[in-house]
């Protein structure tokens, strides 16, 4: 053998091999091409305030992540006609392994259907509203759920990839009651029933059966089927919750590694736990797609400034927006610091009834009771905290908690009320880092420290029920409690001495929030936040007896 002369070999014909490969020609990327809607403006129905924000909010966060194929859709004489034209020329301009990108701000609707035969298995027709929309003159301004699937199915067999993300909700009912006192846009549904002496809905005689999933084809919605989906105030203006969190998914957040492409998985896993922060807990997003078309790519950039600094590291930590304060019933408002009364009550953070003595959060939760003009300032300072702890949870991921009765079985999440002497169980995600810190934020101003806080609780755990060995017992003061989960690079041993040394590990909200900025500034962590809605006793009509109030 003469190996000198067989490495000389090798080495031509790897360099002819590389030269032929040069001159080959290469298989084009795959691109996304999408079209965004939002609707705000829907004639005779009740009108959105943030859907066209939504739009825009994704469509300019797709055009800075390089999609070039962009189609946005708002408002106006836009029609399903108008959209099926713009999906079929989008489908006809894309190559197999792209992928068709289709997001919907706006109403839900549920009516009865008037095509022969029916297609729906109760004889309602349920989809989503475009502004045109008119319930005798227009009445196929709709996207069908049943339309959708069949063309996706067909999109689908071209060998494309579809995402459809529905920021929209089917049904009328909710997870919590809300008090009618609360604030928030509108409920994003449209309920439309039978016109006097019309003859009852007969489902057919032969329903049709569950569709099976579509290869290649995914859809996340912003809620259960059954339940509703309200704006709320978000950074100061109304939005969709979902619309938001799918938003900064893509701009980055949920790929906080930085490899450059965000999978199904990637943005589902960043999507679930921060719609809940910022729903309250109300809504709870679903995903429908198989589990092969996980790894199915969403978006890939190759910009250098997009793909350099993990996001789990903020170069600079955020600052709370001011907090928003409605009033009800006090003619003269006190003085308040990082807030602000406002006078329309659907941008409000908060809602202070005066009268009441109580504040409730814009979905309609009362939070606290017993609040003087004097504790005012307390609600505020937590909102504020909780803002920002938002905000870091939306940067870097948020981590994922659940909260159910310590006796439920493992996995279990129960966002309902708890009553006085029930006792909590807490999971939170067990990644990525492993030195834990959990305190509870109070809507009265205090915060309390909950782990570490004995000598035998390890500094560095991943156990998923860190506070198992004591689960906390609901108890006074009731309202809402906000368990929250912070998993750092490094132990967070100033904080936890500071909150140690306090009178029952118990420190006011701004105290917290100065300790907890400073703290996590220059490491690498995850916040993981869950709501807890708490009552003394649960009355024989439903209601809550410690969230009624003093008159």
């Amino acid at each position: 053998m003469k190996p000198a002369a067989n490495s000389g070999l090798a080495r031509q014909l790897a360099l002819a091999a590389a030269l032929l490969a040069a001159f080959l020609p290469r298989p084009a990327a795959a691109e996304v091409h999408a079209i965004v809607a939002g609707f705000n403006d829907y004639a005779g129905r009740a009108k959105l305030g943030g859907a066209v924000a939504d739009a825009n909010d994704i469509a300019a966060v797709l055009a800075r992540r390089g999609v070039r194929d962009l189609v946005k859709m708002t408002d106006g004489a836009t029609s399903v006609a108008n959209f099926r034209s713009q999906f079929d020329s989008m489908v006809a301009r894309a190559k197999s392994g792209d992928l068709i990108m289709f997001t919907f701000s706006g109403h839900g609707i549920r009516a009865p259907e008037k095509r022969e035969p029916k297609r729906t298995p109760d004889g309602y027709d349920k989809g989503f509203l475009f502004p045109t929309y008119d319930q005798n003159q227009r009445p196929d301004e709709i996207l069908r759920d049943e339309d959708l699937y069949d063309l996706f199915k067909t999109t689908a067999a071209r060998g494309l990839h579809i995402l459809f993300v529905v920021d929209a909700c089917h049904a009328g009912t909710g997870l919590r009651s809300a008090d009618s006192r609360g604030g928030g846009g509108a409920f994003k549904f449209q309920q439309f029933d039978l016109e006097p002496g019309a003859a009852p809905v007969v489902p057919p005689k032969q329903a049709p059966g569950p569709r099976p999933p579509i290869p290649g084809a995914a859809a996340i919605t912003a809620q259960l089927a059954e339940k509703t989906v309200q704006e709320l105030p978000i950074d100061g203006s109304l939005r969709g919750a979902l619309s938001y969190a799918v938003a900064r998914g893509l701009d980055g957040a949920a790929d906080p590694n930085r490899t450059g492409t965000i999978t199904l998985d990637m943005l589902w896993q960043y999507i679930r736990p921060q719609l809940r922060v910022l729903s309250e807990t109300r809504q709870v997003p679903t995903l429908f797609a198989r589990e092969a078309d996980g790894g199915m790519p969403v978006l890939t950039t190759k910009d250098a400034a997009l793909t350099s600094a993990p996001a789990s590291a903020p170069a600079g930590l955020p600052d709370p927006e001011t907090t928003l304060v409605f009033a009800i019933g006090s003619p003269s408002p006190p003085s308040i610091r990082g807030g602000a009364f406002v006078t329309d009550r659907a941008r409000a953070d908060l809602i202070w009834d005066a009268g009441r003595k109580q504040i409730l959060n814009a979905p309609g939760d009362v939070l606290a009771s017993d609040i003087e003009a004097s504790g005012l300032q307390g609600a505020i300072d937590v909102r504020r905290l909780l803002a920002f702890l938002r905000k870091l949870a939306g940067t870097t991921g948020a981590l994922e908690v659940k909260v159910a009765r310590a006796d439920a079985p493992p996995g279990t999440s129960d966002d309902r009320l708890y009553k006085d002497g029930e006792k909590v169980r807490f999971e939170v995600a067990t990644g990525p880092y492993k030195f834990l810190t959990a305190f509870d934020v109070n809507s009265d101003g205090t915060v309390q420290f909950l782990y570490p806080s004995l000598k035998s609780d390890p500094l560095e755990t991943s156990s998923s029920t860190p506070l198992a060995s004591s689960n906390p017992v609901v108890g006074k003061p009731f309202g809402a409690d906000y368990a929250v989960f912070i998993r750092s690079e490094e132990p967070l041993s100033e904080l936890h001495a500071a909150f140690l040394r306090a009178q029952n590990a118990t420190i006011p909200a701004s105290q917290a929030y100065d300790l907890i900025r400073g703290a996590l500034r220059g490491t690498h962590f995850r916040v993981g936040i869950q709501g807890l809605f708490t009552c003394r006793k649960i009355m024989e009509n439903g209601q809550c007896d410690s969230m009624l109030g003093s008159r």
